[in-house]
């Protein structure tokens, strides 16, 4: 490939000699193409002059002839009053006047009173032009006309005679104006062609050329442009296949246009002929330049060059040792040399630094072909597998397996493993599963990258990494064993107490129900009074007792997954009046102020009832227990803007510090956890109440400041909320 390579390098050498050698040969092309503008654009300038000449001309032969109807206007005696004396004064007239051909005296009905030619007179009882002499006190010119006999067309000026109102002379003017013009304008004739304001051709100099050029056609270089502008110039090809330059310019008492022309070639011939001998000349002169400028290349390029190619081909085989040597002759060359010499050092380097970073890497390295073989593995591999890397190369995965390295293909994981490698597809710490030789199980997180050719799709094969992670997966296993037994735990705890809760429950309520009857003294008086007050301890403290094993059986139950709702529709507002009413003895006992705000509209929610009716209960409790007499408590209810309840409990109590809010609704958690503490209780209210409203997708939400007071307040979601009224 390096010599095919080299092969090109001389193509493109041979090429990029002659593109410099061409740049004259470009120069002389350009110079007679910038020569050749020059030229045409002073034979256009030229031949505009021409064009406006002969404009200069007609308008000469016109004027004059104006002049002179404009004396006879002013003295008509000399046309005397018979026919002889007028045609004998027209005939005196005449006499040495260009152009004119004929005279004319005419009637304003048409009549012709005397001519000296009537040949030359066109239908006048049909002729616009002769009604417009009458109407107008100058000489007027008409366009000119084609009279029924003559070759070419006639050009007439008419003016009405001073004393004679109803009569006008009229002379007709031929084109010997434009025969007699002058053509040559380079030392080659020229043609002229006159056409009328519609494009029309009147007549062409010389007359010869008439056949050859014809009318003007509607694709004609200067359409539509002759219709439109007064003069110009332009280039084109005409009907006959012939290139020529034009010229126009328009005669201003007609309005007709008079156009120049000459063959392109006339002009640039002397031009090309000088230009293509200038070309071949070139030629041959690079053909010698170019067998000069390739002897030179190959004897101080090219054959070094072919030494840094067979270099670099040693190179990327292996094979390559020593140095590469250049000789000074080769120019820039020896840089190259030096640069190739420096490169190989520079990769034997890179190739040993990657070889010492794979050997003290905690991974190891692999690499496989497009075949599916593996032609690489670093020493550390030995250690994750009990092989060394020199038994596995070019061996397959299967090949593998045979020699006792399992590989466990059950999982997912390896399966798209799999899929990666033969799909072409990268992946990153993939875990497989394997067994050593030993039978030992182990475990490896696999990465590795696709490897194509140089067209970026022909896969060649895959490279990566693999790490021996055995020991944190027997480590996850460990741990996972550990979770599970804690969580066996935890249920054994959550059903002893459970059981526990209840079988104390019913001993406990023959202890509150004996008691009772003792503090009434249902049988007779017990004797001493004291015995009475004894009575009413032991049903406080039973009832006490009966209701932390009461929170301990709910809190079980939760956690056990045991709890069902009993689901009713409930009047927000008679909940929160069961409650207060429930709690008020007990408030009234502690100097606590009870209130209730009833919400506004009156709200209806979808829940159980005695759920949370105990949460309620709960909070109150708390609120009573945490405020000091006097004191009051508030118990509301309101819908939030996201259109959930707020059963909100404001008390003005001491408060709890902002640093143990966090721990609020954790089970058995006090804010005073001495074994001296002021308060009865297990902390367990404030956690049930949180797990009982999360049983109905509701929260618990506590702010607090000590010594101002905390506000607790239980939220239902907006879809347990069934209608509220006005």
């Amino acid at each position: 490939m390096l010599r095919n390579r080299a092969s090109g390098l001389r193509a493109k050498l041979g090429a990029l000699i002659l593109i410099v050698i061409s740049l004259p040969a470009g120069l002389v092309i350009y110079q007679s193409d910038v020569l050749q503008g020059w030229l045409v654009s002073a034979a256009s300038d030229r031949m505009l002059k021409v064009a406006d000449a002969w404009v200069e001309r007609e308008s000469a032969v016109v004027g004059e002839a104006q002049a002179t109807l404009r004396t006879l206007a002013l003295d008509p005696i000399v046309l005397g009053v018979d026919r002889a004396d007028c045609l004998n004064g027209l005939h005196a007239i005449m006499a040495g006047r260009r152009g004119i051909v004929a005279m004319h005296v005419i009637e304003r009905d048409g009549t012709v009173r005397c001519s000296t030619d009537l040949s030359t007179i066109p239908q006048v009882s049909k002729w616009p032009f002769l009604a417009e002499v009458f109407s107008n006190r100058s000489p007027s010119v008409s366009g000119y006309e084609y009279v029924p006999g003559k070759t070419d067309a006639l050009l007439f000026v008419g003016v009405p005679l001073i004393g004679r109102p109803g009569e006008a002379v009229v002379v007709a003017l031929d084109l010997s104006w434009m025969r007699t013009t002058g053509q040559n304008a380079f030392g080659f004739p020229s043609v002229a062609r006159l056409i009328d304001r519609t494009g029309r051709e009147i007549a062409v100099n010389p007359s010869a050329m008439t056949p050859l050029v014809g009318p003007l056609p509607a694709d004609h270089p200067l359409m539509p442009r002759i219709m439109i502008e007064s003069e110009g110039t332009a280039d084109g090809r005409e009907a006959d296949g012939i290139e020529r330059l034009f010229a126009f310019a328009q005669l201003p008492e007609t309005g007709a246009k008079l156009i120049v022309s000459i063959p392109r070639s006339a002009v640039l011939g002397q031009s090309d002929r000088a230009m293509w001998a200038g070309i071949a000349w070139l030629i041959l002169c690079l053909f010698g330049a170019l067998a000069a400028g390739w002897l030179a290349v190959e004897l101080f390029l090219m054959r070094w060059l072919d030494k840094i190619v067979d270099a670099t081909h040693a190179i990327a085989s292996g094979t390559f040792s020593g140095s590469l040597a250049i000789s000074a002759s080769a120019g820039e060359l020896v840089y190259l040399g030096d640069a190739l010499n420096d490169m190989h050092r520079k990769l034997e380097a890179r190739q040993r630094q990657f070889r010492d970073i794979a050997e003290i890497s905690s991974d190891w390295f692999w690499e496989r072909d497009r075949s599916g073989r593996f032609t690489f593995f670093s020493e550390r591999f030995e250690q994750a597998s009990g092989f060394h890397p020199s038994r596995i190369i070019n061996r397959s995965i299967r090949e593998i397996e045979e020699l006792g390295l399992f590989l466990d293909e059950t999982g997912d994981t390896m399966k798209a493993l799999r899929r990666a490698l033969v799909d072409g597809l990268p992946f990153r710490d993939a875990i497989c599963r394997v067994r050593r030789p030993d039978g030992a199980p182990a475990w490896w997180r696999i990465s590795g990258s696709p490897v194509f050719e140089a067209d970026g799709v022909t896969l060649s094969g895959f490279r990566g990494t693999g790490t021996d992670v055995t020991a944190a997966k027997l480590a996850e296993a460990a741990l996972v064993e550990a979770k599970t037994q804690a969580e066996l735990a935890n249920l054994a705890k959550t059903q002893f107490l459970a059981t526990m809760s209840h079988e104390l429950r019913t001993p406990l309520n023959a202890v509150i129900g004996f008691s009772e009857l003792l503090e009434a003294e249902s049988l007779g008086p017990l004797g001493a009074p004291e015995y009475v007050a004894y009575s009413r301890d032991i049903r406080e403290s039973g009832q006490q007792l009966l209701r932390i094993f009461t929170n301990i059986l709910d809190m079980a139950q939760i956690e056990a997954d045991r709890v069902t709702l009993d689901e009713s529709e409930i009047d927000v507002a008679d909940l929160l009046e069961t409650a207060v009413r429930m709690m008020r003895q007990q408030a009234a006992g502690a100097r606590i102020t009870l209130a209730v705000k009833r919400p506004a509209p009156a709200v209806t929610a979808v829940g159980d009832e005695r759920r949370l009716l105990q949460s309620l209960l709960n909070v109150l409790a708390n609120g009573i227990k945490f405020t000091p007499g006097p004191g009051a408590i508030s118990v509301s209810a309101s819908l939030t803007e996201v259109g959930e309840l707020a059963l909100s409990v404001e008390d003005t109590g001491i408060g709890i510090a902002s640093e143990a809010l966090v721990n609020i609704g954790r089970p058995f958690w006090q804010a005073d956890g001495a074994l001296s503490r002021k308060h009865d209780g297990v902390g367990l209210g404030l956690a049930l109440t949180k797990r009982l409203l999360q049983l109905h997708d509701g929260g618990l939400d506590v702010r607090s400041e000590l010594g101002i007071g905390t506000t607790v307040t239980l939220r239902l979601p907006r879809h347990r909320i069934v209608m509220a009224t006005a």
